[in-house]
Formats: C-alpha cells, sequence, structure tokens
C-alpha cells in the first residue's frame, strides 16, 4: 500500500515535498500555463503538471468536461485500460477526470504512471508499448497527444538548449535568466529533462512549511512527493506537523477491495491520531507506524453493525487491548471521494466478538 501525503480541504495541511508547480491563466483570450520544476522532479512530473492543468481549464466549460470524459471512456474501451474507479459516469468527479487524464498522458509518452492502476500495467506489458500506443492514436485521444508530444518535445529541446549554452558559459546572466523565465525556471528551480539533470548542486525541493497549502487553487495545481507514513508518524509525535495536517495512507489493498471495501485513497487526520491516542495508550509509536501495512492483510473486514456506512477492519497488528481496528466512512473532499479514518483502537476480543455477532445477524460480514 502506498504511503504519501495528501490534501484534505482549504483548512488541512500536507507535509510533503513539491516537485512542481503549474498555474493556468488566460492572457488576451489565450490559455497560458507556466510550469515550475523543483529539485526530485522527473519528466513525469511535467507531464502530470501540464495534463491536469490543462484539464482544470476544460472543465470550466461543461461541454468541454464532456468531451473529456467520453474520450477517456473510448480510451478504456479501445486499450483494456482503466482510467477510472467506477464503471458509472455518475459517480465521476473533477477530479478523477484530470487525474485519469494525466494517466493517459503519462502512459502515453513513457508506458506508465506515478500512481498507475495494476491492472493497467499489466495490460501494457501484456499487449506491449507498440500496440498499446496505437490504440490510443486511434481513440478519440489520439489528435489531442499528438499535439502534447509536439509541445513536450520543443519545451525539452528549448531546455537542453539552454543548459548546453548555460555549461558552456555562452550566456550572460540577465539573458540565462530570462530564458529560464520563459520555461518556467525561475530562480531556484531547474528543469527536469532527464534524470542526469537532477545534479547534487542543484537547489533542493521546497518543503512545506505552516500556512503553505497543497491542491488545486486559482488554476494552480501542485506535485508531491510520497513521504513514508512512519516517517510522518515520527514526525508528528515531535510535534513536527501542522495541527491540522492529514496523513494518506494510499489506497485499500486486494484482500480490502475483494471484501467491498471502495478503492479510494484512505485518510486518517493527525488531529484523530492525537485524540485517540491521548485516549488509547495501545496505540504507541510503533504500532502507529505499521498500521497501514497491517491493512493489507486483516484478520476480518465488515460493515459496522452500528453504522452501516462504516467499513470495520479487524488487523492481526497486536495492541496490549486486542487487534488493532479501525472505522473507515467515505466521504467527499474537494472535488473527490476518500475513505477517512473514523476511529481506531485496539478492540478487547470480548467486545469484538459481540460487534462480530451482531453484524453476522444483519449480514454485513
Amino acid at each position: 500500500m502506498a504511503q504519501a501525503m495528501a490534501p484534505e480541504a482549504p483548512d488541512a495541511e500536507v507535509a510533503g515535498q513539491i516537485l512542481g508547480i503549474s498555474r493556468t491563466a488566460f492572457k488576451e483570450g489565450v490559455a497560458r500555463t507556466t510550469i515550475r520544476l523543483y529539485q526530485g522532479a522527473t519528466p513525469l512530473t511535467l507531464i502530470e503538471e501540464k495534463l491536469e492543468g490543462d484539464a482544470s481549464v476544460m472543465m470550466r466549460d461543461p461541454r468541454k468536461r464532456t468531451w473529456l470524459l467520453d474520450t477517456l471512456r473510448d480510451v478504456e474501451r479501445r486499450t483494456g485500460m482503466k482510467l477510472f474507479r467506477t464503471a458509472e459516469d455518475a459517480q465521476i468527479t473533477d477530479g478523477d477526470i484530470k487525474e485519469a487524464w494525466s494517466h493517459l498522458g503519462q502512459y502515453y509518452f513513457v508506458g506508465r504512471a506515478k500512481h498507475g492502476d495494476a491492472a493497467t500495467l499489466a495490460r501494457w506489458k501484456e499487449k506491449g508499448f507498440r500496440e498499446m500506443f496505437a490504440d490510443i492514436m486511434g481513440s478519440k485521444a489520439g489528435p489531442t497527444m499528438q499535439a502534447y508530444e509536439t509541445f513536450f518535445r520543443s519545451v525539452w529541446r528549448r531546455g537542453a538548449e539552454l543548459e548546453e549554452m548555460r555549461r558552456a558559459g555562452t550566456l550572460d546572466a540577465d539573458l540565462e535568466g530570462a530564458l529560464r523565465r520563459s520555461l518556467g525556471m525561475g530562480d531556484g528551480e531547474m528543469t527536469a529533462l532527464n534524470s542526469s539533470d537532477m545534479r547534487p548542486d542543484a537547489h533542493e525541493a521546497i518543503a512545506l512549511k505552516p500556512g503553505e497549502k497543497l491542491w488545486e487553487e486559482d488554476g494552480v495545481s501542485f506535485a508531491v512527493a510520497p513521504v513514508p507514513f512512519a516517517d510522518n508518524v515520527d514526525a508528528a509525535v515531535k510535534g513536527r506537523l501542522p495541527a491540522n495536517a492529514i496523513l494518506d495512507m494510499g489506497r485499500p489493498g486486494e484482500v480490502l477491495r475483494k471484501a467491498g471495501v471502495p478503492d479510494l485513497p484512505m485518510w486518517i487526520r493527525l488531529s484523530k491520531v492525537r485524540k485517540k491516542r491521548g485516549k488509547h495508550s495501545e496505540l504507541t509509536e510503533e504500532v502507529m507506524k505499521k498500521f497501514p501495512e497491517a491493512m493489507d492483510y486483516p484478520m476480518l473486514v465488515y460493515v459496522s453493525p452500528w453504522d452501516r456506512k462504516a467499513h470495520s477492519i479487524v488487523t492481526s497488528l497486536a495492541t496490549s487491548q486486542g487487534p488493532l481496528t479501525a472505522y473507515f466512512t467515505v466521504h467527499g473532499r474537494e472535488g473527490q471521494q476518500v475513505l477517512e479514518a473514523k476511529t481506531l483502537f485496539g478492540k478487547e476480543p470480548g467486545e469484538l466478538l459481540a460487534e462480530i455477532r451482531e453484524a453476522e445477524r444483519l449480514g454485513r460480514v
């Protein structure tokens, strides 16, 4: 299960590293996108930021949103890829469309995506890059992907030429600065043309500070470097994270999905962790660090008999009070649905058995 940090709502903060920032604005009737890349970024970051920014702009027009959804569905039908979490169009959010459009571009250019679906990756291996590429080109997305190819080739070529001139010392400081800004590379940023450009002496990626936020706002979107869940637990215990931070636990593993848990991002608020640790001494730092991994292989999963919207996940992670048990419910956050931890604690065997029997009686196991 992936472990990263993710945004939640306008009053939430995220701990992580910014790899890229894109801003799309209209000037003289033309949509202009500025993408800034930081140390640690890769070509995937550039592709991700460009396509997400474009999708955000297009979805402001209902007709273009419909075109995006129809086009992505056409790609799914032709290629066998899974770009959306559900086949029901009515359940697709703007966030789903933006993510799917970005993933399609990443697959088109490099044959993989940063957070790609396992079945889709297997499909690419099964059919081969050339056949999948041809299928995409034959879909409604084909002409647009060709246009993106022209755009990225131009950006990479100009960036490479600039880097070559800089190393050769043929640019004065003012001209170099102007050219860098034209490519979205202001002071302190650098291009991500290829992995060899990631030099040790380059500026580090900027880290989030109190008051900074990571989500799309006013046409700006952010790419964030994953941060291991255990590292964030350690930072939280030491008071290094803001009180309203959110810990992202990735997505449900295969066992949870087969048990009926929706395939959605799983979050837990730092405030929830602190509140529960204050009441339950069994929630030690070590237990919390192992929490995501333990949910990949749970002992039992059922719908709570006391709350039919809550998925009860009983892990094999032992605590002083019994197995660590968590309850997740689906919530809407910033245009997307997530599974948020409602509560967690070590559940005593007797209490757990009584709840399981009630769930069985109600047919929820």
